[in-house]
């Protein structure tokens, strides 16, 4: 591969405190954490606003708010769902106490609207006077021992810098902590990605679907068993129905549409060329998934995609080689630790990227997340918080909920001195 050398002036436009790289769940947090602390705090973000794929990828419930009974999430993650609530535009899925509740089965995730989503959450960063870089893309950074000094990024006035006191790495894929030179762990057995999609025009009235739809106010249930296994026979008499999971479907609270979580492909989210041949690829599975559900119930007879999500979900990437590594077997015996900033409350969820199986493990209890899985040796002001952090896969298929991503983002920016 021909290689050439690409010298360039670079405006340094702004000095801050902490620039945090990447606005999802525990991006966009950790940035009104610094503010309200006093902090001038920088918000670079690839996206037109923030939320990330959560407001993003249509994949609507807010999961890791509670294990079973006891609500693990609070802090401004909190009280960014009682603003949503507020506003009408979410739901805790709480069951009511005539409905029998298995072990381990509690749901209490929260589903929202994803466009009052983006909103509060840019509310939410300008009364705490975060001060946002959207449609910007972090392309490299100045580290030297061990000391991240300054973010470039690129965005529509070119390329540009800001001077950092700290960074705090949300990107999902640890980009600003590969470029600072912070070894990672290694990438196999990725989770496969998904490619959500909105329906419309899908009858809901009979148990079918009424009975599997996310917080709607009349459902506990998780994916839909007899959706599942037809389409399972329907592979069986067509090998070319592409791979799929659940599937589930997910009210918006507000309006008709229903987000469906549903296609599922392999591949390496932080690869270009993987990623575009993915992405393309989900985009013709939920219309061929669509088809054949249209096919055997009378209840998709009208169903239409009204959108796809403008990008995958992307499940799993680089994770940072930490001062500590949460293993599986921590989390699953809740080990205990003297920093904590997290709390696991979701069953580890382990999505097939060969097949259409899911395997869930539950939690006895809440495990912690302790500060160490964000910093990285040698390195002193840089914190790789939400699915970049230091987890080993079995750890971080609790560990990757927005719930749980929000609390690392605020607690981790909370030891930024």
């Amino acid at each position: 591969m021909e290689q050439v050398q690409y010298t360039k002036t670079v405006p340094v436009i702004g000095a801050y405190d902490v620039v945090v790289c990447g606005a999802g769940p525990a991006g966009w947090v950790a940035a009104v954490c610094c503010a309200r602390r006093g902090k001038r705090t920088a918000l670079i973000e690839s996206l037109a606003f923030p939320g990330g794929g959560a407001a993003m990828t249509y994949v609507a419930p807010i999961c890791g708010v509670y294990h079973e009974e006891t609500r693990v999430l609070h802090g401004i993650g909190w009280e960014f769902v009682q603003g949503l609530i507020a506003a009408g535009a979410a739901r805790v899925e709480h069951a009511p106490p005539e409905v029998p509740i298995a072990p381990h089965n509690y749901r209490g995730n929260v589903s929202y609207h994803p466009e009052y989503y983006k909103l509060h959450c840019a509310e939410m960063l300008r009364k705490a006077g975060v001060e946002m870089y959207t449609n910007c893309r972090v392309i490299d950074c100045d580290c030297e021992n061990g000391h991240v000094s300054r973010i470039y990024f690129a965005g529509k006035n070119g390329i540009e810098a800001l001077e950092c006191g700290h960074v705090i790495d949300a990107t999902g894929d640890g980009v600003v902590a590969q470029l600072a030179g912070i070894p990672m762990l290694d990438r196999e057995n990725l989770l496969p990605m998904t490619l959500c999609f909105l329906l419309e025009g899908a009858d809901t009235s009979t148990p079918l679907l009424g009975e599997y739809i996310h917080a709607d106010g009349r459902s506990f249930n998780g994916s839909n068993p007899v959706l599942h296994d037809y389409l399972i026979d329907y592979g069986k008499k067509h090998p070319e129905l592409p791979q799929f999971g659940g599937p589930w479907f997910v009210s918006l609270i507000k309006g008709s549409l229903l987000s469906v979580v549903m296609t599922r492909r392999r591949g390496d989210g932080a690869d270009r060329e993987q990623l575009t041949r993915t992405e393309l690829q989900l985009q013709r599975d939920a219309f061929a998934l669509v088809n054949a559900l249209r096919e055997g119930f009378d209840e998709f007879r009208n169903a239409e995609i009204a959108a796809i999500a403008p990008m995958a979900g992307i499940r799993e990437t680089g994770r940072i080689r930490g001062v500590h590594t949460l293993t599986q077997e921590e989390v699953l015996v809740a080990k205990p630790f003297d920093d904590v900033i997290a709390w696991c409350a979701h069953p580890m969820d382990f999505h097939s990227s060969i097949d259409n199986s899911q395997r869930l493990i539950p939690l006895e209890k809440p495990a912690p997340i302790p500060f160490e899985t964000v910093i990285a040796p040698g390195f002193d002001n840089i914190y790789a918080v939400g699915r970049c952090s230091s987890l080993t896969g079995g750890a971080y298929a609790s560990a990757r909920v927005q719930a749980t991503c929000m609390m690392m983002g605020e607690n981790a920016a909370k030891h930024i001195p």
